[in-house]
């Protein structure tokens, strides 16, 4: 069984099981993620097991088979417009996370630029950038209880 010490990869078997994914990064400038990533993607959510994710870029993946974002009316929060502008980003990106989320039906909170700030909403928790990565962890541990 994977553990915090041994985790699986997104190639996992399809009848792993596990208790929490971790997203950390995710490739945002390149589009839709790869059909077998939106399936595991739709299969955490459709186990109701936690996701955890500092990568929300990951979460555009999770489109349902209707054509539905599985996330839509979540509240998270994300790499953010402003901070893409600050770190002169925004004017080479094909789109921007923020829009690309709260166009999927997401609730984007946003905290300062380059603070931490992390949200959770059911079994979602999200960090708006790397300051955010100590206080997600503690999110983490409290899920994991």
């Amino acid at each position: 069984m994977p553990s915090i010490d041994s985790p699986i990869g997104m190639s996992m078997p399809s009848g792993s099981t596990f208790d929490h994914a971790v997203r950390t990064a995710a490739p945002r400038r390149g589009g839709d993620h790869a059909p077998e990533k939106q399936a595991i993607t739709r299969r955490v959510i459709a186990s109701r097991k936690s996701v955890v994710c500092h990568g929300p870029a990951a979460l555009l993946a999770a489109v349902a088979e209707d054509g539905s974002h599985a996330y839509a009316g979540y509240r998270i929060t994300a790499f953010t417009n402003e901070e893409e502008q600050m770190a002169g980003n925004a004017d080479k990106a094909k789109w921007l996370l923020q829009d690309r989320l709260t166009e999927a039906g997401l609730t984007v909170r946003v905290g300062e630029p380059f603070a931490p700030h992390v949200e959770v909403d059911r079994n979602l928790v999200t960090g708006q950038n790397p300051a955010s990565s100590g206080p997600l962890a503690d999110e983490l541990l409290k899920k994991l209880g």
